[in-house]
């Protein structure tokens, strides 16, 4: 995956996740159980556990997107 769409993946990715935590909150079981009934899956095409979950809102790529929301609100 290049570059431009690892960047695309988390954009997609950290989006699902804010329209999931409108729902539910911040619970990470919750929020990949609902990931996972939506067919949103990893980058590798498996489903989400709270492990991924973490791994992924800790990655560099989230943290960058994160910023750039931030920058823009």
């Amino acid at each position: 995956m290049t570059n431009a769409g690892q960047f695309s993946f988390v954009r997609e990715i950290y989006a699902e996740i804010e329209k999931a935590r409108l729902v539910i909150g911040d619970d990470r079981e919750e929020l990949a159980k609902l990931l996972n009934v939506r067919g949103v899956t990893s980058r590798h095409g498996r489903p989400w556990t709270t492990e991924t979950l973490r791994k992924f809102l800790v990655s560099p790529g989230a943290k960058r997107l994160r910023e750039a929301i931030q920058s823009t609100s």
